[in-house]
């Protein structure tokens, strides 16, 4: 299947993608782990028209409690937003740390995803991450983030409507091979460089932000649908000079040296996004996801295990994942360079 680059709103790069096929596309585990945020499998074959985005970010809440009752939404439910928009709940996908998320239609059956914040903080708490993952996907529109089509609050609680992928990287990493690197590679460090020349840090690149995504043109029966990767979950990203680690929530084997001692590996900023984008690209090539602990992330575990892998990718990770922030790949683009040099000397070697 061809891997295209997309054509997004980004300055073109004076890069090449990977050539070649795309790796077949696997069928996904048949439970979504408690990872995932955003995306389920539907039919690779339908194509749905994208509604019209209608955001209700502002909506008036100052005279609501700060404790109010909370009712996760069921299937078949028909939530609205004002009068503007109507959606029908589908099946329950999966939670992550601050939402569950739901497989939900509008009023035209486009197959859509509705992330409801869960209720685990004060009123005002919610609020405040329902607006600043709002504001954060509403601003920062690029072909490799998912798309946001709505948000409103509905029966006490805040709802996010987003695109639907076929599923989160996470349900197929045991089923994929090095193959995949660099298409993922390309795609997910597009979306951090056009986040960061926003000045913002994700802080939360892993395999269940990540979704597979097949587009096709209805009105184009000569070429195939085009898979692309996107990130999600924009909900604890933060401006660069705003960013606080206390509060975030993170997986253990995630947490980055810097967010552990920054007197001796320096401070959590944009690196820590190319630290995070190796750890999810080491995850590709092991197929599975790591669990360093404490210990082994202070001693630089992470970069060597990915200096021992027998993979013509393995610098390029290593460097992404050295414990000092100063001595570490500083840039997305600076990374996809080394992955690229390595793609080249693969297709070299097997011309």
């Amino acid at each position: 299947m061809p891997l295209h680059p997309p054509t997004g709103p980004h300055p073109p790069m004076p890069l090449h993608p990977p050539t070649g096929p795309h790796p077949p596309l696997p069928a996904p585990d048949p439970a979504p782990s408690d990872s995932m945020v955003g995306a389920a499998v539907i039919d690779p074959g339908s194509s749905a028209i994208q509604p019209v985005t209608r955001l209700a970010t502002s909506p008036s809440l100052r005279t609501l409690p700060s404790v109010v009752p909370f009712r996760a939404p069921v299937r078949g439910d028909m939530i609205r937003n004002g009068s503007v928009g109507v959606y029908f709940m589908g099946e329950y996908i999966g939670g992550g740390s601050y939402g569950d998320v739901y497989e939900c239609t509008d009023e035209w059956a486009n197959p859509l995803v509705a992330k409801v914040l869960k209720p685990a903080m004060s009123f005002e708490e919610v609020r405040r991450q329902w607006e600043s993952e709002v504001n954060n996907l509403s601003r920062m529109r690029h072909p490799n983030i998912t798309y946001i089509y709505d948000a409103f609050f509905y029966d006490n609680a805040f709802y996010i409507i987003v695109e639907k992928c076929l599923y989160s990287l996470d349900r197929v990493l045991s089923r994929i091979d090095e193959s995949w690197l660099p298409h993922i590679a390309r795609d997910v460090l597009q979306a951090l460089a056009f986040i960061h020349r926003h000045g913002h840090v994700h802080k939360d690149v892993h395999p269940g932000n990540v979704f597979v995504s097949l587009t096709s043109d209805v009105m184009d029966n000569e070429h195939g649908p085009r898979v692309s990767f996107k990130l999600g979950d924009l909900g604890i990203t933060r401006v660069e000079t705003d960013i606080r680690m206390v509060g975030t929530i993170m997986a253990p084997w995630m947490l980055p040296p810097e967010a552990m001692d920054p007197a001796s590996f320096g401070t959590v900023g944009r690196p820590t996004d190319v630290y995070h984008a190796g750890l999810l690209l080491l995850s590709v090539l092991r197929r599975q996801v790591p669990q360093f602990n404490e210990a082994e992330i202070l001693a630089g575990v992470p970069q060597q295990v990915a200096q021992s892998l027998h993979s013509p990718y393995a610098s390029a990770l290593a460097n992404a994942l050295r414990p000092r922030v100063m001595h570490r790949t500083q840039t997305p683009l600076e990374f996809w360079r080394e992955i690229q040099a390595a793609l080249q000397y693969v297709g070299s070697a097997s011309g």
